[in-house]
């Protein structure tokens, strides 16, 4: 007892047949070298393909990752074609993407996996809805924000995924042309990977506005014209996997 993983003595692999040593797993969850022994258990010694990588998930804080937690992949597979394990929001948090175990970087689709790694599924608290007037989409389940009523004192804003309409849910798919329009409590948006348009003049003229963090997983995104200007905006990340559609001065000044 008390002995830790890494103390214990890893089976023997011949290199010429291909395969190389993965770890100790129980009931599929890989044991960390610095896990402690506590208990009687059996455990899997995992090899893989010389030519597989193993990607590890985890998530923060406000969400919960279903699903295998290591998958296998063969090397140079893009990030579009992992089988994601499903996420489930925890209550008033919202998925911004994967990122690498040092939050150093966010993960692109359109990324190729060449070695092994840890990722990080990040949830960060979404902003209560209630800050904001909705306008229903028609012939559809959708919404998008009209109009920022009242941060109450927020300064981060994380677009929500749903809202309640007359004790109906819809799903938040759009900002609507001026939302936020001239707002100068604004200084920081997460724009989700569920957010298909940012109209018009959205965040124009939020002059404390310095940072906008977009999914780079997002499926589709468009961007109007000056949606952006007039902002403190220094340098933004576009999605480089997606087709963004933007005018050319959505971003001026």
């Amino acid at each position: 007892k008390g002995k830790l993983w890494r103390d214990i003595e890893k089976p023997q692999y011949h290199a010429n047949q291909g395969f190389k040593w993965e770890g100790w797993f129980s009931n599929g969850i890989e044991l960390r070298d610095d896990d402690v022994i506590n208990n009687n258990m059996a455990v899997v010694g995992q090899f893989i393909s010389e030519n597989k990588c193993a990607v590890r998930f985890e998530a923060t804080v406000g969400g919960k990752i279903e699903g295998d937690l290591t998958v296998f992949v063969s090397k140079n597979t893009l990030w579009k074609d992992i089988p994601k394990p499903e996420w489930t929001e925890g209550q008033n948090y919202v998925f911004v993407g994967w990122y690498d175990n040092q939050f150093r970087a966010q993960l692109c689709d359109s990324d190729e996996i060449k070695e092994d790694i840890d990722v990080v599924g990040y949830f960060v608290e979404e902003t209560n809805s209630d800050c904001f007037e909705f306008q229903k989409i028609e012939n559809t389940n959708n919404v998008r924000i009209s109009k920022c009523k009242d941060l109450k004192g927020e300064n981060v804003v994380v677009i929500p995924k749903h809202a309640i309409i007359e004790n109906e849910t819809y799903n938040v798919t759009e900002i609507g042309n001026e939302a936020f329009y001239e707002n100068a409590d604004i200084m920081n948006v997460f724009i989700p990977y569920f957010i298909t348009n940012i109209g018009e003049k959205a965040f124009a003229n939020c002059n404390s506005l310095y940072k906008v963090n977009f999914n780079l997983c997002t499926d589709k995104l468009i961007i109007q014209n000056q949606a952006f200007t007039g902002s403190s905006l220094t340098s933004v990340i576009i999605p480089k996997n997606v087709q963004c559609t933007t005018d050319s001065n959505a971003f001026e000044g």
